[in-house]
This record gives structure tokens, C-alpha cells and sequence, in this order.
């Protein structure tokens, strides 16, 4: 008679999405993220807010950024999208306030399939208060679930 063997299942070992510590830029610089994805956030322009929704109100100044993706990985990216907050401190404050990006016209609001080695390249503008401070924005959801941020003075 055979002798009985005992057989153990395995299981295989399954990769689970992580995320790398943030990092974080300067305007007027780029970051690329550990999957090959670079983003670039302009320095901050004067914005005057043209063409708001009903709901917006015109907040005391705005600023506007060119923020330009690049795929460098090798497959299309898809679902990107725009986050709409952003935080704020004053000069000398300690209280951060929350930044939303205002609708108009002539800005992003969607971001569009981003074939390998192809870049794109959003204007998204954020409301702030009157007196100048330090602000800082995750412009981007990525697939890869890479949070990147940037930050500067405005």
C-alpha cells in the first residue's frame, strides 16, 4: 500500500497596491513618480477669474498654474483626474485654510487618455485670500496612487 502523502496548499503571494511616500515639488519644478509618470507645476500667475459658475464667488485674488503630464511609462495612462483642494497659511499665520480650483471657460477640467511618451498640459486656477502665503496642491489622482504634491509661495 502506497504511503499517504500530505500535501499543503499554497497560496500565491499577491501583489497589493502600495504608495510610496509623497513627494514633493516647487512650483516651477517637475517630479516624476516612481512608475514614470512626470508632472510639472508652473510657477503661479495673476489670475482674474472670467466666466465662474453660478454658485462661485470671486475670491479676493486667484492664481493660475500650467500643469504639464508626461507618460513616460509604456502603456496609456487612464483615469487620471484633477483634484479640486488645495491648503493654504498665511504670511506669519498659523491657520491653513482649504483652496478650491475655480471653474471658467478657459480651464481644465477633465484630463484626457495619455498615451506612452506623450504629454498633456491643464490650467487650473485656485481662489486665495487677500494677503499672500504658502500654498500647497496635489494636482493630480494617479492610477498608480503615487501622491505627489507641490508647494510655494503665492
Amino acid at each position: 500500500m502506497p504511503t499517504p502523502v500530505t500535501v499543503t496548499p499554497t497560496l500565491p503571494q499577491l501583489a497589493l497596491p502600495t504608495t510610496a511616500a509623497p513627494q514633493v515639488g516647487r512650483f516651477g519644478e517637475a517630479v516624476e513618480t516612481p512608475g514614470k509618470v512626470r508632472i510639472e507645476v508652473s510657477k503661479p500667475e495673476p489670475y482674474q477669474p472670467k466666466g465662474l459658475d453660478e454658485e462661485e464667488t470671486k475670491p479676493p485674488r486667484a492664481v493660475v498654474f500650467t500643469v504639464t503630464i508626461t507618460n513616460n511609462t509604456g502603456k496609456t495612462l487612464t483615469n487620471l483626474h484633477t483634484l479640486g483642494f488645495g491648503s493654504f497659511t498665511e504670511q506669519g499665520g498659523k491657520e491653513t485654510v482649504e483652496v478650491e480650483t475655480l471653474h471658467g471657460s478657459e480651464l481644465s477640467m477633465g484630463v484626457p487618455d495619455l498615451p506612452p511618451g506623450k504629454l498633456t498640459k491643464l490650467r487650473l486656477a485656485y481662489g486665495l485670500p487677500a494677503k499672500p502665503g504658502s500654498l500647497r496642491l496635489q494636482p493630480l489622482v494617479l492610477p498608480e496612487r503615487a501622491e505627489v504634491y507641490f508647494e510655494g509661495e503665492v
